[in-house]
């Protein structure tokens, strides 16, 4: 079964999703033709690519109203001078996008299983593609208000659906490091989008259109484009792919925990969110998430303006210097892909070390003088934010058990770290520059917080809670084997890969 194999790509007999459900569970041997790691690699192509991709695009279409807010700015051709739009304006820009799309998340996931991922994908990024290209059009504040708006509201649940669906196909302890070259993208996305604005700026007046605008079209066509192509490329299910075998598919299924999501089960079931909602590390997750998107990630959504405010460089230079901030977190996510994969650190512990590093940079970023020290430090901020929240999506998947409380679960946190986007942007407003000493003091209080969170939740998914049945009775995550596991497994049900 070899990777450039042309038989791979061949149209194969799919069985039917009951026959797969009804063969879970059995001997072991019955896969022993099968070359795991390689069918793996199989999967990761079907998927990495065209994920990653789509991911850099959408974090680039998330950023660029910052890049449009200060691109020309010599020239007063800026969107936000354009406009004339003051810093409260401005930040009601950045903010009002993260509201609809905070309020789409946690449904969105449920839509991506109901409707095929495939389809729910290309729907998204052809929607938000039109609306984007369509800002390029706009007049006055409001317009850009409600293009906004529509916005977050179309893009909402890209990312929590992503991780969704990849959870049908993966365990938690397979996606570590794919969860971690998803946001090796994220952060790639960051020195694309600079460097891209940096090219646009230069098309400033020609044909008569402002170098935002040019932004804004270009990159509205271009996830367009991607959209349709995710149609056609994006796998959905184990269940419904013609290039893998029965047997193969079968396995799939049989090697994730039994309460991981499957296409057959029920798109919402109340009991398993009641239980969801009854866990502590729901909670703590939801703290860590909220903490740290405000504390860490907050400063990237207002970025080039902190830098444009140190005095370094003039608008087009502030566009290159968000390369720097983008190679820091391609640099931290790969860093700690190695650390987990291959010298078996745990997730916790990378996540915690990225968490003190981010103090640290904070610290500096209020008690030293010269800009470029402060640049290095916000570099490190800004670097550090999407890493650790890698290494702890896949512990907060492992916590998920059943397919409506993984649906709900993941999209419920990710929204939570959209606060980076609705306090963000006032927390690092411009008129606290250019020092932004009140913002860092803030944000590293947060951050401080999310030492001491991750800890417990350290504690609650892999410690000993023998001693605490009434914890332990709702701690439901799959690193804790609870009775109902050793019953079914009992019984001859595959419980699946445990994550301790």
């Amino acid at each position: 079964m070899s990777l450039s194999s042309t038989e791979d790509l061949k149209e194969r007999p799919t069985a039917s999703p009951a026959s797969l459900e009804a063969s879970v569970g059995g001997d072991e041997d019955r896969f022993a033709s099968i070359d795991k790691n390689r069918l793996l690699r199989r999967l990761d192509l079907h998927f990495l690519p065209v994920y990653c991709v789509c991911y850099a695009v959408v974090r680039m279409d998330l950023n660029n109203i910052s890049n449009a807010g200060t691109m020309n700015s010599e020239a007063h051709h800026s969107l936000k001078q354009v406009l004339s739009l003051d810093a409260k304006q401005w930040s009601w820009v950045v903010s009002a996008f993260y509201y609809t799309y905070l309020a789409a998340e946690p449904i969105a996931t449920f839509f991506a299983k109901s409707t095929t991922p495939s389809f729910f994908f290309a729907r998204l990024m052809v929607s938000w593609g039109a609306v984007m290209a369509c800002m390029a059009a706009v007049s006055n504040y409001g317009g850009l208000i409600t293009c906004r708006v529509l916005l977050g509201l179309f893009e909402g649940g890209f990312f929590p659906a992503m991780l969704y669906h990849l959870s049908f196909w993966y365990t938690p302890k397979e996606m570590s490091t794919r969860v971690l070259f998803l946001y090796v993208a994220n952060s790639s996305s960051g020195g694309f989008s600079g460097l891209f604005a940096y090219a646009v700026s230069f098309a400033d007046s020609s044909a008569h259109l402002y170098g935002w605008q040019v932004l804004f079209i270009l990159e509205g066509l271009v996830t367009i484009l991607l959209g349709v192509g995710m149609w056609y490329l994006l796998p959905n299910f184990p269940q419904t792919v013609k290039w893998l075998s029965p047997l193969e598919q079968d396995y799939i299924l049989s090697h994730l925990h039994r309460d991981a999501p499957r296409m057959t089960d029920k798109t919402f079931d109340g009991q398993q969110i009641l239980r969801m909602l009854a866990d502590p590390t729901f909670f703590f997750f939801s703290i860590f998430w909220a903490c740290y998107a405000v504390g860490a990630w907050g400063i990237s959504t207002v970025l080039p303006f902190v830098v444009k405010d140190l005095g370094i460089t003039d608008s087009a230079g502030t566009q290159l210097l968000q390369i720097p901030p983008a190679a820091t977190g391609v640099f931290m996510c790969c860093l700690s892909a190695y650390l987990i994969r291959k010298r078996n650190v745990n997730p916790f512990l990378c996540a915690l070390g990225l968490v003190l590093g981010v103090i640290v940079a904070l610290v500096i970023m209020i008690t030293v003088e010269p800009a470029g020290v402060r640049y290095a430090a916000a570099c490190v901020v800004s670097g550090a934010a999407p890493s650790a929240y890698a290494c702890l999506w896949p512990r907060r998947i492992a916590a998920l058990r059943g397919t409506s409380a993984a649906a709900l679960g993941i999209g419920i946190n990710n929204a939570i770290s959209q606060f980076s986007g609705l306090v963000g942007p006032s927390l690092w407003r411009s008129d606290y520059g250019p020092r932004y000493e009140n913002s860092a003091t803030g944000a590293c209080a947060l951050v401080a917080a999310n030492a001491v969170i991750i800890l417990v939740l350290w504690w609650l998914m892999e410690g000993d809670l023998s001693r605490f049945p009434w914890l332990q009775k709702r701690v439901l995550a799959q690193s804790q084997v609870t009775e109902a596991d050793r019953e079914a497994e009992a019984r001859g049900e595959t419980v699946g890969e445990q994550e301790k």
